[in-house]
């Protein structure tokens, strides 16, 4: 099912209200090889592509999101309750800022990092501290919002998702371990199964395969 290619990963926030997620602040490009090896690129700050594409491009965005921006980008360009649509949105959006093209989107929720991090077990932050299943939310919004400045110097910075770049590295890492690799399927299979993970391809063969197991939670309009 997986070739090589790009897949843009967006990392969810399952607690604001939006059907495909939250706003976008943090993504990464997952690229897959010829021969089965995968790399990973994070952007912990959406900001850096959006406000260099707003300032010279103004796309109104949808109704309802006009009381929040006037300018339409890829921080908030998961707007559609239909994945496969909101992933080509995505997408063309990515492309248009970036000036990159991906072969499919994949969207993971809070929750399935946090089963994750269970499944796999628990991953050292580079302050020393273990990020565990029991203590991920905790432990990751206090110091995304709070424990990253406190450093003076980092405020100027205005990276505080570092810790999310750190924990997607170290897990990447771990997925080139068979035995890990395996724990990882497992937690796939169960994360599609219960829509806390999502994937959209953009060649017809496995966009119907990923429509025909549910995983693209398309939205039949019919039944609006």
């Amino acid at each position: 099912f997986w070739r090589a290619g790009r897949y843009l990963v967006l990392l969810q926030n399952d607690a604001e209200l939006r059907p495909t997620g939250g706003f976008i602040g943090t993504y990464a490009v997952l690229t897959i090889h010829r021969g089965g090896w995968f790399s990973t690129q994070v952007e912990t700050n959406i900001y850096k592509v959006d406000n260099a594409y707003t300032a010279t491009h103004d796309i109104p965005p949808p109704a309802p999101l006009r009381l929040v921006t006037q300018r339409w980008s890829l921080r908030d360009s998961n707007w559609a309750i239909d994945f496969s649509e909101a992933a080509r949105t995505i997408a063309d959006f990515y492309q248009v800022e970036t000036g990159q093209t991906v072969d499919g989107v994949i969207g993971i929720t809070a929750h399935a990092g946090q089963e994750l991090v269970r499944s796999l077990g628990s991953v050292p932050l580079a302050d020393g501290t273990q990020l565990t299943a029991d203590n991920f939310y905790e432990t990751l919004q206090y110091k995304i919002e709070k424990g990253y400045f406190l450093d003076p110097a980092n405020r100027a910075t205005n990276e505080p998702k570092q810790v999310i770049e750190q924990l997607v590295t170290t897990v990447a890492r771990r997925l080139m371990v068979p035995w890990q690799l395996n724990q990882a399927a497992s937690w796939l299979q169960t994360m599609l199964a219960t829509k806390q993970v999502t994937m959209s391809f953009f060649d017809q063969r496995r966009e119907r395969q990923a429509e025909e197991r549910h995983w693209a939670n398309r939205v039949d309009s019919q039944s609006q």
